[in-house]
């Protein structure tokens, strides 16, 4: 089944602003839990062996839900600091797979980039949007279940930029919808793109 360009816009644009809302939701209710947790951290500490050790494993419990509370944040609506900021993508792609790899249906593989000299000139924010967004357009594309590659990684040569490459069966051939120009255009990023039906690859550079 084909889509126009328009209702593809509307569906990739409806699945960025669920996203947006529901890791708002999962966040705040993260915060729920750890802000009291801590203060059951600090009094168990006081009650003997039992209550120290108890302590320690609400604070690592309480840990890893603030850390999945910060990945989460950069799901949040972009605005000027992201696009005046700094990120190694090699730093954020750690903390961003997970998320990303909810996105596609089917069987489909993510490598991110390695090289922690490649920093880009946004936040982690802004590329977490960039490469949701590309990945929601991908998933419209491709045939239901079928499965494939993403690649994303960071070039400085001919300019500072980050490629983000996929490749699996399509319907059709994938397109730079208007809401990925729009995250473009407000990072202070150019694009290009160049598509078929078994792969695309969506290159976003800044001079």
């Amino acid at each position: 089944m084909q889509f126009d360009r328009a209702e593809l816009d509307d569906r990739l644009r409806e699945r960025m602003e669920l996203l947006q809302r529901w890791s708002r939701v999962i966040r705040h209710d993260l915060g729920n839990v750890v802000y009291p947790s801590r203060s059951l951290m600090e009094k168990a500490a006081n009650e003997g062996e039992a209550g120290r050790k108890l302590g320690d494993r609400v604070r690592v419990l309480t840990e890893m839900m603030e850390a999945n509370r910060a990945v989460l944040a950069f799901l949040g609506p972009l605005n000027p600091s992201d696009s005046d900021a700094a990120v190694i993508a090699a730093e954020w792609w750690p903390h961003a797979k997970s998320l990303l790899r909810a996105v596609p249906n089917g069987s489909w593989t993510i490598t991110g980039p390695t090289r922690r000299d490649r920093a880009l000139p946004i936040s982690a924010c802004g590329l977490t949007h960039l490469a949701f967004s590309v990945m929601i357009a991908v998933d419209l594309h491709a045939e239901r279940g079928s499965g494939g590659a993403f690649d994303i990684d960071c070039d400085e040569i001919p300019t500072t930029s980050v490629r983000i490459t996929a490749k699996g069966r399509f319907v059709q051939p994938p397109q730079l919808l208007e809401p990925i120009r729009r995250i473009s255009d407000q990072l202070g990023a150019s694009f290009e793109d160049e598509a078929t039906l078994t792969s695309w690859t969506v290159r976003f550079a800044w001079e």
